[in-house]
C-alpha cells in the first residue's frame, strides 16, 4: 500500500497514508529494540508490542473492504489483493528455484521446508535465505522470517500443527480448535499430534487403548466432557434470573421492561431459558422442528509492506 500509494480515494487529506507510515516505522523500531534487548522481560514486551502493531497495520487493508467505513474503497482493496497475490507467486517461484519444498500457502504466509544447506550457523543460513527471497521482491517490500519449526502437520488450509524447537505445540485452525471439541478430545489430539510430529506414529494405537481403558474404568473426570463455550455462545452457566431484562427504576412504572422489547410477531423466535441452556420457541401454532447450531512450519515468511 505504501510503495504503490494504494489508499482510498475518499481520503483526500492523506491521513491513512500518514498513519500507516508512522505505525510501520514504530513497529520496525520495536522489532530492532527487541533484537537488541538484553533482558528477557524487555525482549518479550517489545516482541508483544510489535506484534500488536502488526495486527493494527494489517487492519488498514481490511478497512478498505468495510462497506460502512469512511475509507471504504473496494477498487483499491482489489488492487491490494491482486498485488499481494502476484508477490506470493514471485516468492513461490523463487523458493522452487532455490530447492525449497512448499507445504502450504495462505493469506498468513508461506510454510515451506528450506533447501538443504551446509553445516553453517542456522542464523546465517536464515539470513541468506531471506536475502535471496527479498531480492525477487520490489523495492520497499520487506520479508520476515516468522519462525522455524521442527515438524509440521498440515491438516487442511489454515488448519495445521507445528512443533517448535522447545517442544511446544502450536495448533491453528477452527477444524482443530473448535469450541465444540470437548476437553478430553483436545487432550487426546494434543498427545496424538505430539507422537506424529516426533516420529512416534507406531505408539498411537497404544494411546487409543489407554484412553479406551480409562473410559471403561470411569477414570476420565466428568469435567472433561463439557464443551468450551462462553456465555455468548451457549449461556448454560448463567442462572435464569441473569437473562431477564432489567427494569426501569428512574421515574417509570416498574412494570415496564428496560430495555424495551419488540413485540413478538407470528413466526419469530423469542429466546427463553430452560435447564440452564438457551432454547427457542415460536409464536406460530404449528410446532417447529428442533434446531441446533455451533459456532463455529517448518518456516513461515509473510511479505509485509
Amino acid at each position: 500500500m505504501l510503495t504503490q500509494a494504494l489508499f482510498p480515494v475518499s481520503d483526500r487529506l492523506g491521513v491513512s497514508a500518514s498513519l500507516l507510515r508512522d505505525l510501520r516505522e514504530f513497529r520496525v523500531s520495536a522489532k530492532r529494540l527487541a533484537r537488541e534487548a538484553a533482558a528477557p522481560e524487555d525482549r518479550i514486551f517489545l516482541n508483544a508490542l510489535q506484534q500488536t502493531f502488526k495486527i493494527f497495520i494489517n487492519s488498514f487493508y481490511g478497512y478498505l473492504a468495510f462497506s460502512q467505513g469512511h475509507w471504504n474503497d473496494f477498487d483499491v482493496a482489489n488492487q491490494v489483493t491482486g498485488e499481494g497475490r502476484r508477490l506470493v507467486q514471485v516468492l513461490l517461484d523463487r523458493l522452487a528455484a532455490l530447492g525449497a519444498t512448499v507445504i502450504e500457502v495462505d493469506t498468513d504466509g508461506i510454510y515451506f521446508v528450506p533447501p538443504a544447506g551446509d553445516a553453517e550457523d542456522p542464523a546465517a543460513l536464515e539470513e541468506r535465505l531471506v536475502a535471496d527471497l527479498s531480492a525477487a521482491l520490489p523495492e520497499g517490500i520487506q520479508l520476515e522470517l516468522d519462525g522455524r519449526y521442527v515438524a509440521m502437520l498440515s491438516y487442511k488450509m489454515k488448519n495445521y500443527v507445528v512443533l517448535d524447537g522447545r517442544g511446544k505445540l502450536l495448533i491453528k485452525g477452527s477444524g482443530l480448535r473448535s469450541r465444540g471439541i470437548e476437553l478430553f478430545q483436545r487432550l487426546w489430539m494434543e498427545q496424538m499430534f505430539r507422537l506424529l510430529l516426533t516420529g512416534r506414529r507406531a505408539e498411537i494405537p497404544d494411546l487409543v487403548r489407554r484412553w479406551e481403558a480409562a473410559f471403561i474404568a470411569h477414570r476420565v473426570p466428568l469435567k472433561q466432557f463439557h464443551e468450551d463455550r462462553d456465555a455468548a455462545g451457549v449461556p448454560h452457566r448463567l442462572p435464569r434470573e441473569s437473562c431477564r431484562p432489567a427494569r426501569a427504576t428512574w421515574g417509570r412504572p416498574t412494570s415496564w421492561p428496560w430495555p424495551p422489547r419488540a413485540p413478538t410477531s407470528r413466526g419469530t423466535r423469542s429466546p427463553t431459558m430452560s435447564s440452564g441452556r438457551a432454547s427457542g420457541s415460536r409464536s406460530t401454532r404449528r410446532p417447529s422442528s428442533p434446531r441446533s447450531g455451533a459456532r463455529a512450519r517448518p518456516t513461515r515468511t509473510p511479505p509485509t509492506t
